[in-house]
């Protein structure tokens, strides 16, 4: 635990700064997006991808919720490394729960305009997060638009 708790402290800290964020339809163009500045993304996404690599199970979990948050706020910001991570995850993560969340995470990087914000569920339950996210994905996909 104790080589985990500068981790957990940044992502705290980055975490705070980035829920200061505008919503998304109000971002500033780059280098500026929204609250946070790029040098702020970039430490968050490789404090996430640090996680992801953790052998914590909640620190996984919580690093997917916030890479899934973090995506949709910031549809335009590179994600490339860390997605890589995430689609590995899909396939290899250590339990049933990592590997959904992880692929509903990578559905999100690949599209993130086909997840309504304004659905979302605003709830510090994680799996409420993801379910919601599962819902609209599956219902877009079952649903023909004419």
């Amino acid at each position: 635990m104790k080589r985990y708790l500068p981790l957990l402290i940044t992502l705290l800290f980055v975490t705070v700064h980035l829920s200061a964020q505008q919503p998304v339809g109000e971002q500033p163009a780059m280098p500026r997006l929204g609250a946070a500045d790029k040098p702020s993304l970039d430490l968050a996404a490789a404090n996430y991808a640090l996680a992801l690599q953790s052998d914590n199970d909640g620190l996984v979990e919580s690093a997917l919720y916030y890479l899934t948050c973090m995506r949709l706020a910031y549809p335009t910001y590179n994600l490339d490394e860390v997605s890589t991570l995430v689609d590995s995850l899909v396939t290899e993560g250590k339990t049933e729960s990592i590997r959904f969340k992880a692929y509903l995470t990578s559905a999100v990087f690949d599209a993130p305009a086909s997840v309504d914000c304004e659905q979302l569920r605003s709830t510090d339950d994680i799996l409420a997060f993801f379910v919601s996210i599962s819902n609209q994905l599956q219902h877009r996909l079952l649903v023909q638009k004419n």
